[in-house]
C-alpha cells in the first residue's frame, strides 16, 4: 500500500484538539470531520463530548486501529502525541500545527525530534504547519477550511494553506471538483514527489496542479513527475523569481529554496508545465478542469468584433499555436451567424480547438451566443470570451453554469489554449525521446591529484574532457622557451602561447595569451613577454594551434552546481558574447542528443547554428551528440563544481574546445 493510500481513504480517524471554542482552528476540524463516514475518534483530555460527538481523553484509550490521525495542538505536545499513536499502531498523522521549522533553530530541533520519534514508530507525516487534507471521494475534510470540495478530477498539492482556500473557492464557484486536496505544509516527511507518485495512478485523477516554494527530493521528483507527466498533465507554480521572493518563501516554510534557474530545469526535466503568475495558474486551472486538451495546435477565431479578431491571431501565433483566419461574423451578428460560422468550420481538417469572441452591440444577446458555444462544446475543445462587463454577464453565467472556460479577454485565452497545446507537444515528444536520466558514462575518468588546489589549469582540464572523449585542440605543455619553440614547431603555426598557472585564472585579463604567432621567434619573444609580466604564479606556458575555423561558431559548454539540484549544465554563445548577450540556458544532466537540440532551440545563438551570414552553419546533430556525451561526463562526476568551454568553435565539419576551465570541490577525499 502507498503511503498516501491511509491519508485519502482512511475507514477510521481520530483527531487530537478536539474543542467546542467558537472561531478556534479545532471546533471548525471537529464540524467538518462529523460527516465522515467511518469511525472518529475525538480526544480532549478535559470533555466527554465534543458538538455531540463522545471524546476520549488520551490517544491511549482507543480500542481498536486507527488509519489516520490529525493534529491540532500546541507544537510542544506534538512529540508525546506521535509517541501514544505510535504505540497504538497508528501509521498516518496529519500535523496541522504550527511552531516548527519556521520558528528557527528551537522549532527544527522540535521537529526533528518528532520526525524521529516517527520513524521510530514507521509513522509518516503531512505537515507540519498545513490546512490539512480533502478526499472527497471518501468524503474526508480534515482540514479547517469553510468550504468543502466537490468531487471531481483534478488534484491540488500546495505549500500555502492560503492558496489551498482561495483555490477551493474559486473551484466551488466554477463547479469544479477534486480528486485530492492537499496542504502539505512545511514537508517534514511526505514531500510533492510522494503525492505525484500516488496521483500517477489514481484513475480518479487526470490532472494535478502544484503550488510550490520548495521542491524536496530534486532527484526523485524530476524522475516521479517525468513518468507521471506521460499519463497525465502536471501544472505548477513557482514563486522565487527574485531574491526577495526566495527570501519570504525560505521563511514562511523553513525549508532551503532552490535558485529560479535549477527550477526552471527541474520543471523543463520533469515535463510539468510552468505557470508564470497566478492568473495563469488560475486560468490553466479552469481550462484542464473544463475542457478536453486539443489534439493538434490549429485554433479557429469566431468573432463579432474585428479587430479582436486580430489581437487574437497575434496572442495565438506569437505563443507558439497556429491561427486559422478569422471568421468575422461582423458587429450586427446575432447567435444564428455565430452558428452558421460554426456549421461552416467543423467539417474542415483544418481546426483543433475554437475561441469565440463576443463584443456588446445592441443586438448582442449572449445568452443565446453561449447556448451556441454550449451545443459546440464536446465536438471541439472550445473556449469563450465575452469581452464586457454588465452587458455579457449574464452570457457568461451561463456559460459557467454549463462548465464551459471563459476568460474576460481572448487574448488571455489565446495564450492559455496555445500553452496547454505547447505542454501536449513536450509530452508527446517526450513519449517518443530517449531519456539519459540515471546514466553516466560507461568508462569512470579519474581528477588529477592536485593537493588542496581546487582550480585545475587549462592544460589539466584539456587533458580531462580528452579523456573523457571530447574534442580538445592539441595542447602542450612547456617549461622552458626552448620547449616552447620545439612544441610549436610541432604543432604548427600560427599557434598560439597561453600562461601555464595553478594560481591565475583569468590569464587573459593579465596579458597570458599572445595569438596568432607565426614562427619560433615570436614564440620566443611570446614566452619572455608572459615570463616577464607575470612574475608571481608563472609555471611556464601551453602551446596550442591557432584556430580560425571558416564559419566558426563559438560557443559556451559549462556546468555549475547547484546546492539543492546537484549539477546544472550550460550552452550558449561564447567568445565575448557570453559577457555582452548573457545567451545562456541551463538544463539537469545527462541529456540526450534529442534532448540537446531542444535545449539549443532556447538560445539566440541556435539561429546561427543553422547558417546566418558569414556565421555557420554548423552540423547540429553532431554537435547535439558531443553535448550529451558532455552532459554524461558532467553527471559522471560528482566532485566538478564548475565548468567553463568557452570558446568551443564549431561548424560544419569540426567541432574543437579550445579553451578549458574546472573547479573541483574544496572537500575531495582523493585530496586528503
Amino acid at each position: 500500500m502507498h503511503a498516501l493510500s491511509p491519508f485519502l481513504h482512511p475507514h477510521s480517524v481520530v483527531f487530537v484538539g478536539a474543542t467546542e471554542k467558537e472561531g478556534s482552528v479545532g471546533r471548525a476540524i471537529v464540524e467538518n470531520l462529523l460527516d465522515f463516514k467511518g469511525k472518529l475518534f475525538l480526544i480532549n483530555p478535559k470533555r466527554k463530548e465534543v458538538l455531540g460527538h463522545p471524546c476520549l481523553n488520551s490517544i491511549l484509550e482507543m480500542d481498536q486501529n486507527v488509519d489516520l490521525a490529525i493534529l491540532a495542538i500546541k507544537a510542544d505536545l506534538v512529540p508525546q502525541a506521535i509517541t501514544e499513536l505510535g504505540k497504538k499502531g497508528v501509521k498516518s498523522a496529519i500535523i496541522i500545527s504550527a511552531g516548527f521549522k519556521e520558528m528557527g533553530p528551537t522549532g527544527l530541533e522540535l521537529e526533528t525530534r518528532v520526525l524521529a520519534l516517527a520513524k521510530n514508530y514507521g509513522l509518516r507525516i503531512i505537515g507540519p504547519n498545513c490546512l490539512g487534507v480533502m478526499s472527497p471521494y471518501s468524503n474526508l475534510n480534515a482540514t479547517f477550511a469553510k468550504n468543502r470540495a466537490f468531487a471531481g478530477g483534478v488534484a491540488f498539492i500546495s505549500q500555502s494553506g492560503a492558496i489551498c482556500t482561495s483555490m477551493l473557492d474559486y473551484a466551488n464557484d466554477m463547479g469544479i471538483g477534486f480528486s485530492a486536496f492537499i496542504s502539505v505544509g512545511s514537508m517534514s516527511d511526505l514531500e510533492f514527489k510522494d503525492c505525484i507518485e500516488y496521483l500517477a495512478n489514481d484513475p480518479k485523477t487526470h490532472t494535478i496542479f502544484l503550488y510550490m516554494e520548495t521542491i524536496g527530493d530534486a532527484k526523485e521528483f524530476i524522475r516521479i513527475c517525468r513518468h507521471t507527466a506521460l499519463k497525465k498533465p502536471i501544472v505548477a507554480i513557482n514563486p522565487g523569481k527574485s531574491k526577495a521572493a526566495r527570501r519570504a518563501a525560505a521563511s514562511h516554510t523553513g525549508s532551503l529554496v532552490c535558485s529560479d534557474t535549477a527550477v526552471e530545469a527541474i520543471f523543463e526535466k520533469g515535463l510539468v508545465l510552468r505557470a508564470e503568475t497566478m492568473e495563469e495558474f488560475f486560468d490553466l486551472f479552469s481550462y484542464y478542469a473544463l475542457e478536453a486538451t486539443p489534439k493538434g495546435d490549429r485554433i479557429g477565431i469566431i468573432t463579432n468584433a474585428g479587430g479582436m479578431g486580430v489581437l487574437t491571431t497575434d496572442a495565438i501565433e506569437l505563443n507558439g499555436a497556429k491561427a486559422l483566419p478569422p471568421v468575422d461574423v461582423l458587429g450586427d451578428a446575432t447567435e444564428k451567424a455565430y452558428k452558421k460560422a460554426w456549421e461552416e468550420l467543423k467539417d474542415t481538417d483544418a481546426i483543433d480547438a475554437l475561441l469565440i469572441i463576443g463584443s456588446p452591440q445592441s443586438m448582442t444577446d449572449f445568452v443565446k451566443i453561449a447556448e451556441v458555444v454550449q451545443q459546440i462544446k464536446g465536438k471541439i475543445p472550445v473556449v469563450a470570451s465575452f469581452v464586457g462587463q454588465k452587458q455579457t454577464l449574464e452570457g457568461v453565467r451561463f456559460l459557467k453554469k454549463h462548465r464551459i472556460p471563459h476568460f474576460p479577454t481572448p487574448d488571455r485565452g489565446a495564450k492559455i489554449l496555445a500553452k496547454i497545446i505547447g505542454h501536449e507537444k513536450r509530452r508527446e515528444k517526450a513519449h517518443n525521446t530517449l531519456s539519459l536520466m540515471g546514466e553516466k558514462l560507461a568508462k569512470e575518468i579519474p581528477l588529477p591529484f592536485t593537493g588542496t588546489r581546487t582550480l585545475l589549469t587549462e592544460y589539466e582540464s584539456k587533458e580531462l574532457l580528452e579523456r573523457a572523449g571530447l574534442p580538445v585542440v592539441k595542447t602542450m605543455l612547456a617549461k622552458t622557451a626552448l620547449e616552447a619553440q620545439e612544441m610549436a614547431e610541432e604543432i604548427g603555426f600560427p599557434c598560439v602561447v597561453k600562461l601555464n598557472s595553478t594560481t591565475i585564472t583569468h590569464k587573459s585579463d593579465m596579458g597570458g595569451v599572445l595569438l596568432n604567432l607565426k614562427n619560433k621567434q615570436e614564440v620566443l619573444m611570446a614566452f619572455l613577454e608572459i615570463q616577464n609580466k607575470i612574475k608571481e604564479g608563472f609555471e611556464g606556458v601551453t602551446v596550442q594551434k591557432m584556430f580560425n575555423l571558416k564559419g566558426g561558431v563559438e560557443l559556451l559548454f559549462g556546468m555549475i552546481r547547484d546546492p539543492m539540484v546537484g549539477p546544472l549544465v550550460t550552452f550558449g554563445s561564447g567568445g565575448i558574447a557570453l559577457e555582452l548577450y548573457k545567451d545562456v540556458v541551463f538544463a539537469i544532466p545527462p541529456l540526450s542528443p534529442e534532448e540537446a537540440l531542444e535545449l539549443f532551440k532556447k538560445t539566440k545563438i541556435d539561429r546561427a547554428l543553422d547558417g546566418y551570414r558569414n556565421l555557420g552553419p554548423v552540423n547540429k546533430k553532431k554537435l547535439a551528440e558531443f553535448f550529451s556525451l558532455f552532459s554524461l561526463f558532467i553527471a559522471s562526476q560528482p566532485d566538478i563544481v564548475e565548468l567553463d568551454i568557452n570558446p568551443l568553435i564549431a561548424n560544419q565539419k569540426e567541432f574543437l574546445i579550445l579553451d578549458a576551465r574546472i573547479v573541483l570541490k574544496t572537500d575531495l577525499t582523493l585530496n586528503k
